[in-house]
């Protein structure tokens, strides 16, 4: 028995070998997963109600297609997100009479950009809501597209000062609060910067600095800039891996001439409770993985130990103190042996060994 326990201790390097080698897989497959979930920063769908799972290319109606190479919305969210009254949220656009084409398609364009884009990444938020889990916040919107919005609406009505909280919702459509009265867009957000940043709350910030970079709401269907610019900022936030951290962020670089200060930007958000739960998930398997191999080779290597013990009653598994004489106790330093094993002279005795009564050997260990 002892000789068994003494083969079973004896491990080869071989064995500690590709234990490692596991281990060391299973860390390096971890750290690609990171870096293609960090990398994904920069061309997401965020998780709402009518948002594709991932960017894919799209034949989109209308005012949607510059995102056709790369979209997060179907053509039937783009045909629907491009109408007065919208099913996709029921909000009626011409609460206050009819709106002007001029300042709907405004309005078009930027159900677009929400609906569409791939490229907000760096500013999408949890939230919890019945029509989203996610949310973009204070996305940097270039002035002179919020300007262009604030030109085609602002003699057009409204009765809110944000299409966000400002209704009142009944027979599922939105209504005017009962004191508020109709009136311009002009008189309610008195400036475009205000209306671009609070008709929708926290969707953007206006970047008033032309050196900044700063997302468009209208492009050219044959190029994209907003994907750079959701590169820049991911870089500034350090939000995938493989890259320096800027010493400045664009959001606050003013010029000599120009000294108002652009609102900073949040940090990153936190990781969702469900991520972090499945990373705590995947770090148990692992653990649990790596412990089953090495229970599994011991097991291997002490087959022969445990069977012995099995078949003197002693139970599969030894206590700790029976391994630790096992490993303790040293070999005899005697030339006869059979199969490694030691055994005695004729005429020796062995102190651990007797013959009881009945016939059988009992070793005391």
């Amino acid at each position: 028995m002892v000789a068994s326990l003494h083969s079973c201790g004896s491990i080869n390097m071989d064995t500690w070998w590709i234990l490692i080698c596991v281990f060391c897989g299973l860390i390096w497959n971890g750290n690609a997963a990171r870096l293609k979930s960090d990398q994904h920063v920069l061309n997401v769908c965020m998780d709402g109600k009518h948002h594709l799972h991932e960017p894919t290319s799209e034949k989109l109606y209308g005012l949607c297609q510059p995102w056709e190479a790369n979209a997060c919305c179907s053509n039937e969210t783009a045909y629907h997100s491009q109408k007065m009254f919208s099913f996709l949220y029921n909000l009626n656009l011409s609460h206050c009479g009819e709106m002007s084409q001029k300042c709907l398609r405004r309005f078009y364009i930027s159900h677009c950009f929400y609906e569409c884009t791939p490229n907000v990444g760096p500013w999408i938020k949890s939230v919890r809501s019945s029509i989203r889990n996610e949310r973009f916040f204070h996305v940097p919107l270039c002035k002179s597209d919020c300007d262009a919005w604030w030109d085609d609406c602002k003699d057009d009505l409204t009765c809110v000062d944000s299409f966000a909280t400002g209704f009142v919702w009944h027979n599922n459509t939105n209504h005017c609060p009962v004191n508020n009265t109709c009136q311009s867009f002009k008189k309610w957000f008195h400036n475009s910067t205000n209306f671009c940043q609070t008709i929708y709350p926290d969707d953007f910030i206006v970047i008033q600095n032309s050196t900044v970079p700063c997302m468009k709401l209208e492009f050219n269907r044959t190029s994209n800039p907003n994907a750079k610019v959701a590169k820049k900022y991911a870089e500034m936030k350090n939000l995938y891996l493989g890259i320096k951290k800027s010493s400045q962020s664009p959001a606050t670089t003013t010029t000599q001439s120009q000294k108002e200060t652009v609102q900073p930007y949040v940090p990153p958000t936190k990781t969702p409770v469900l991520q972090q739960t499945g990373t705590i998930i995947s770090i148990v398997l692992i653990s649990l993985l790596i412990v089953g191999i090495f229970i599994g080779v011991l097991i291997y290597k002490c087959k022969d130990a445990i069977l012995t013990r099995k078949r003197a009653g002693e139970g599969y598994l030894p206590s700790f103190t029976w391994f630790k004489q096992a490993t303790n106790r040293q070999t005899t330093n005697r030339s006869d042996t059979v199969d490694n094993r030691p055994f005695l002279q004729a005429g020796e005795e062995d102190d651990d060994c007797d013959i009881n009564p009945h016939g059988t050997l009992e070793i005391d260990l």
